[in-house]
């Protein structure tokens, strides 16, 4: 069974670390605590616990530098790097344990919280937080830092994990102020020490964008984006963009950050739906037709597409899109989704084809779904086959399908 060095670096924590070592302890095999210069009990509560060795730094400024002689006064084989307001459940703790008897991995990733969420879909971050003891693994950056760069470059495996991390003893609004304020003093420092570097540009960008301050954010993002083509960049750059009302600029950066994407059809369809509840409906049909470049035979954005058409009177490129859909699943063998004949059936309502409609809408039937038998009922009221609307009404409670549409025409019924 792999033996565990827990490494974490304190300040003036004493309110967080009694209930940090006592969670954990248990689970590992030493606890290395690198404090960098505390005035209150923190040192005297690390001392309480039988498996911590404390150590004390000079802080510089440096949270690398700090993490890194955390690491180096590690003596198991895998490291397990932690902050004080950070916590992992048993059961979580139990499974990383399992990742790291497998063998299968050099670095394990935990989940993050996503912040932020960009309107198009994204894998939910992920930071290594454990690794196998090797001199080699250095943290880089003096904020923000991250390890993953020195374990990829070494041609090492990191394994993400399904476990997330749990964040406890919240700061308070004074406190994460001051905590932002410095971190971007660091951050300034860190740009002029590395200029070619995107990383430090995007993370000041990022702090300008979480207080809303999108004008400085994008200077940021700009240059970022100009040192490395990234989806991430990329992405907030899109959404500094369309907070500031670019939204052509927004679209070409969503646009650059879904072709790097594993699945550029699926995120263009799920951008277009964004603009779509957004009332964009002139980005959302191209983010739409930019999918369908990608997967021509997408029944779920071939439909939204349509839907758009419709909404913009345009039946004859709605009928074309229709048909594209009917080929497609006939070639499937599956049913015409339940979307598609309700769109198609109000198609032909517009244009007062009833006959055309009805047929869809009883096609619609067949998903057993409340909006169809609503539909169809609808139909024959307007068209005034009251009877026909009624036993449609009654076929939909024997099968207890309930909608306020159903309602409201059985009222108008009665």
């Amino acid at each position: 069974m792999a033996t565990i060095s827990l490494g974490v670096i304190v300040k003036n924590d004493e309110r967080l670390l009694d209930s940090f070592l006592s969670l954990h302890e248990p689970f590992v095999d030493e606890i290395i605590v690198v404090d960098t210069g505390s005035r209150d009990k923190t040192k005297e509560i690390a001392k309480k616990h039988g498996k911590v060795k404390l150590f004390e730094i000079s802080w510089e400024d440096d949270f690398s530098k700090a993490r890194n002689a955390c690491k180096d006064h590690a003596s198991k084989e895998w490291v397990l790097m932690l902050d004080p307001d950070e916590q992992l459940k048993k059961e979580d703790l139990e499974k990383i344990k399992q990742y790291m008897d497998s063998n299968k991995a050099d670095a394990i990733a935990l989940q993050l919280p996503q912040q932020n969420q960009s309107p198009i879909s994204v894998p939910q971050n992920s930071l290594v937080k454990a690794f196998k003891n090797n001199k080699q693994f250095m943290y880089q950056y003096r904020v923000y830092e991250i390890i993953e760069p020195s374990i990829l470059e070494h041609k090492k495996n990191i394994m993400i994990v399904p476990v997330s991390l749990q964040f406890h003893g919240e700061k308070s609004r004074q406190q994460e102020e001051a905590r932002q304020e410095y971190y971007k003093k660091l951050l300034e420092l860190e740009i002029r020490e590395l200029p070619q570097d995107p990383k430090p540009w995007f993370e000041l960008g990022m702090a300008y964008y979480t207080h809303k301050e999108f004008e400085k954010a994008l200077s940021y993002f700009e240059k970022a984006v100009s040192l490395k083509s990234a989806v991430k960049i990329w992405d907030f750059l899109g959404h500094t963009y369309y907070q500031i009302k670019e939204d052509e600029k927004a679209f070409d950066a969503y646009r650059h950050a879904i072709l790097l994407s594993p699945n550029p059809a699926f995120a263009f369809r799920n951008l277009g739906i964004f603009f779509l509840k957004e009332n964009k409906e002139a980005l959302a049909l191209r983010a739409f037709g930019e999918s369908l470049k990608h997967d021509p035979i997408d029944i779920a954005t071939l439909n939204n597409a349509a839907f758009l058409f419709l909404r913009h009177n345009e039946q004859e490129k709605a009928e074309q899109l229709f048909e594209q859909i009917k080929e497609i699943c006939k070639e499937k063998g599956v049913d015409l989704p339940l979307k598609t004949l309700t769109n198609w059936g109000m198609s032909y309502l517009q244009r007062k084809e009833y006959g055309k409609a009805e047929e869809m809408f009883k096609k619609a039937l067949v998903h057993e779904d409340v909006v169809a038998y609503g539909n169809l009922a609808e139909l024959y009221l307007k068209t005034g086959k009251k009877d026909k609307a009624r036993e449609i009404i009654k076929k939909a409670e024997a099968k207890k399908l309930q909608s306020k549409q159903l309602t409201k025409l059985k009222e108008e019924l009665s």
